[in-house]
């Protein structure tokens, strides 16, 4: 097996066609078809089923791919490592991110990186769904950084940067003025249950900051009037900016919208702090560039540093 076959069958698994696989690797489709058909004539077996327009591994194919993601990996960490060695600090940082979570840190943090290596690439996936399956199953991606209520167990990881969860609300609402001095707490606290009643404007339980949050509802037994939910907090900060809603969100994001959430007010909230936390996961055992570990420092110090800015 070589990198460069491994590389095709891997394409070819992925994009599920022949014509998907070739464009994605920039070669003809015909290329790609013969490529295929040489090496299960060489093999003497399938590595793929043609089902209903779409390429399934058989058996034989799944084997094969277990160890071509091997030697993909190798040969990215091999080449990471090489640049690192020889101090050329040239290469490329892949990151996964979850698409809420984009606009919110990579300005800040990809700037600062391009500023101190210029002739990094930085390539960005943003996901919709779960970046930690993305980072298993794209071998090119050197981190993913993203929320959890809970350590992955299947990766390594560095921890960011913790940020309080606290109740956002427009500056004029009655309610602030239940809020009291609490020690242990950043911001005035108040009982969330006083606000039973009150229109909230919440993100959705399968993202990490809103299972957090239905966990709080969960605990104390309350069932918020929620009657808008979004996957976007600074969405949901605009709305209580707007006096439209009481919300719940990571006081990092209202850090980050700046003077876009002048006129919000951040309340602490639970029996104890509630928060959200922040990693840099990776493959484990992989090797990281000095590079990489850079980066994820970066985004370290742009998380203390928002964090900071009230203290």
């Amino acid at each position: 097996m070589e990198v460069k076959e491994a590389k095709y069958i891997l394409a070819i698994a992925k994009y599920k066609s022949i014509n998907k696989a070739a464009k994605a690797l920039y070669i003809s489709q015909p290329s790609l078809s013969r490529y295929l058909q040489n090496l299960e004539f060489r093999m003497n077996t399938k590595l793929f089923s043609h089902i209903h327009n779409e390429y399934v591994p058989t058996y034989m194919g799944m084997r094969y791919l277990h160890y071509a993601k091997k030697m993909v990996e190798l040969e990215n960490e091999w080449n990471a490592e090489y640049r690192d060695i020889m101090n050329v600090k040239k290469g490329q940082l892949n990151i996964a991110i979850p698409i809420v979570r984009s606009n919110c840190l990579i300005p800040d943090s990809v700037a600062e990186f391009h500023q101190k290596y210029p002739n990094v690439d930085v390539n960005v996936y943003e996901a919709a769904h779960s970046v930690e399956q993305m980072l298993l199953e794209e071998s090119n991606l050197d981190l993913a950084v993203y929320n959890v209520s809970t350590f992955p167990k299947h990766l390594e990881y560095q921890i960011i940067g913790r940020s309080e969860i606290v109740l956002v609300m427009h500056q004029d609402h009655p309610a602030i003025t239940k809020a009291v001095k609490k020690k242990g707490y950043r911001h005035p606290w108040i009982d969330i249950r006083d606000l039973e009643g009150e229109n909230f404007v919440l993100l959705y339980e399968q993202q990490t900051t809103g299972k957090v949050i239905q966990e709080l509802f969960d605990t104390i037994g309350m069932n918020p009037n929620v009657w808008m939910r979004t996957r976007s907090s600074e969405v949901a900060i605009s709305m209580a900016q707007k006096n439209a809603g009481i919300t719940l969100a990571a006081e990092g994001y209202v850090e980050h919208m700046g003077p876009n959430s002048r006129e919000v007010v951040c309340l602490s909230t639970g029996d104890q702090q509630i928060y959200t936390t922040m990693i840099a996961a990776y493959r484990p055992g992989q090797y990281l560039p000095g590079y990489v570990q850079d980066y994820i420092d970066i985004v370290k110090s742009v998380m203390d540093g928002r964090l900071n800015m009230k203290n």
